[in-house]
Parts: structure tokens; sequence; C-alpha cells
């Protein structure tokens, strides 16, 4: 079974991907993923939007090389770079707009911290719990500091499993 790509975005860039195609960086980088499964960790560790689009990429729009990306996030595993500098509409799939999950759980969420910190399902409950508490607990807060906790939302789990 082949590969799948996926690129994900903030929502506010699907229609322009939808008419102009997946462009790539200055160093003619595309960065895609192979798995749905990690889809919202990136959305909220990555690219640290509230609602983001996806597009499936058919193969027969890629013609650079694909290469493992480097990351440090523990989704490392499903990262992919295309060397390209463009791949063209006719390519792409739209998949699904959603919303980032940050204060519940997701499926790779259970299943990092199961390995990471050997915890439970119920331990990974109840850590997603206290987290957002702690937020609904503080005034209103701006969209420079939701962007600010949408980064920082993977330390807290580190620091209350060590702690």
């Amino acid at each position: 079974m082949k590969i799948k790509f996926y690129h994900l975005t903030d929502c506010e860039n699907a229609a322009k991907i939808m008419q102009e195609g997946i462009k790539a960086n200055k160093n003619d980088e595309i960065f895609v993923f192979t798995d749905m499964l990690v889809a919202n960790s990136i959305a909220k560790t990555q690219v640290f939007t509230q609602r983001y689009s996806v597009f499936k990429i058919d193969r027969k729009g890629i013609s650079g090389k694909i290469l493992k990306d480097n990351v440090e996030e523990l989704t490392a595993g499903y990262h992919r770079i295309i060397k390209q500098k463009l791949i063209k509409p006719k390519f792409l799939k739209f998949i699904c707009e959603k919303k980032t999950i940050v204060f519940e759980p997701t499926k790779w969420d259970y299943l990092y911290h199961a390995q990471l910190f050997g915890m439970t399902r119920n331990e990974v409950d109840q850590q997603f719990s206290k987290m957002k508490k702690s937020v609904e607990s503080r005034p209103a807060i701006s969209e420079d500091e939701i962007s600010t906790l949408l980064k920082n939302a993977e330390n807290f789990f580190e620091e209350q499993s060590n702690g």
C-alpha cells in the first residue's frame, strides 16, 4: 500500500489553495503528513490555528523528491517534505475543515500519552480536564494568548507527568 500525503493549512488559505495549488516556501519545500490521525496535533502544535483544512495530494502531482521531515515533535514519523515549487489544484482533493481540538483528547493524544508516559485513557482525560479548568478560570484571553496556549499545550502534559 502506498503512503498517502496530506497538507494541512489554516482554513483562511483553503480557497486560495483550491485555485492556485500548494505553493512551496522559499526553499522549494511543501510540508505534508501521512496519516489523518495526527492532523489535529499538527494544527494545534505546529500551525497554531483554531480551524484547519486538510487536502489529500494525488501522487500524480508529486514530481519532486519526498524527504522525511526532521521535526522534534512525536508526530515526526508522519511528517514529510516534498521538494517542488507547486502542487497544482487538479492534484488536490479537499478532505475536511475542522475545529482544532485543544481541551479534549483525540485518538493521537491517547496513544501519545500512553506510549510516552504510560498513562491510561482515564488519566489522559483527567489531565485534559485539569488543563481546561486552568484556562477557564482565567479572565478572557486575546487571540495572541490563544496562540501561545496552543503552542504550549503539549508542554503542559510533560510538566504534569513529571510533577
